[in-house]
């Protein structure tokens, strides 16, 4: 086998966001159209995702930073159960999108400190040249 012929997608910090197939009102759309065309920050989230819309709310408000939630099974599905094993997360796993499709985040807790800690990750992903790393889960540089 040659190099690059054997490609497994994962998502991981600093990578582009892998392609998987997704379902949104009926039309198949790739995971990059969930990006594509917003200008701004996703937060995507697992199926259990309704303690990270309060997050997104505040970090919206705090920053003013573009940025929108995408919930499976309620934004869109994914059909072919490919959410868990392609990013590693649980149905409560969220991964933080830039607007050039690489992941900037990653995370598999849901209480108020990593609320706290999202939205500092934003604003140093924001406002700074080379970011910084989160103490307690994934980030990258911008």
């Amino acid at each position: 086998m040659s190099l690059g012929q054997d490609y497994r997608p994962f998502a991981r910090p600093g990578h582009r966001l892998p392609h998987i197939w997704l379902d949104r009102c009926g039309e198949q759309i790739s995971s990059h159209d969930l990006v594509s065309g917003t200008n701004g920050f996703v937060l995507l989230a697992g199926a259990y995702s309704n303690e990270w819309e309060a997050a997104v709310d505040q970090a919206v408000a705090e920053t003013g930073i573009p940025l929108q939630m995408v919930a499976m099974g309620h934004d869109v599905d994914d059909s072919e159960g490919q959410w868990e094993t392609i990013t590693g997360l649980s149905e409560q796993g969220v991964l933080l999108i830039r607007p050039d499709n690489i992941i900037a985040w990653k995370t598999e807790r849901t209480d108020t400190l990593i609320f706290a800690e999202f939205i500092d990750i934003l604003k140093n992903i924001c406002q700074t040249e080379g970011g910084r790393r989160s103490r307690s889960d994934e980030s990258v540089r911008p």
